[in-house]
């Protein structure tokens, strides 16, 4: 399920708005079979993708990006902005792929 939900959001995250890896893990979540996999498969089916394309964009800028948002948020460096914004996704996936989980299981 992890592979799925990763490679569906790698592929659509370029042209679909940043929401629609929320519906992707919730529908992730309804094959569960337990909240912490509903967690796990949400949180990094997000977290991992949305850092490779960040990490991406972020060589073809030349870095010049991730460090003016770095410097705008006062985070130490653009690495940092990288793993908060990603961790930001995961936490959605996270929590869109437990209500998923927990649909199917009311």
């Amino acid at each position: 399920m992890f592979y799925f939900l990763a490679l569906l959001i790698l592929t659509t995250s370029w042209w679909l708005p940043w929401w629609s890896c929320g519906l992707f893990s919730f529908f992730a979540g309804l094959g569960c079979k337990s909240h912490k996999g509903a967690l796990g498969v949400g949180f990094l089916g997000v977290f991992v993708p949305w850092f490779m394309v960040i990490y991406y964009l972020d060589l073809k800028a030349y870095g010049r990006i991730a460090e003016q948002l770095a410097a705008l948020f006062s985070l130490p460096s653009s690495s940092a902005m990288m793993l908060m914004t990603s961790a930001l996704g995961g936490i959605v996936g996270a929590v869109c792929s437990e209500a998923g989980y927990l649909w199917r299981n009311k």
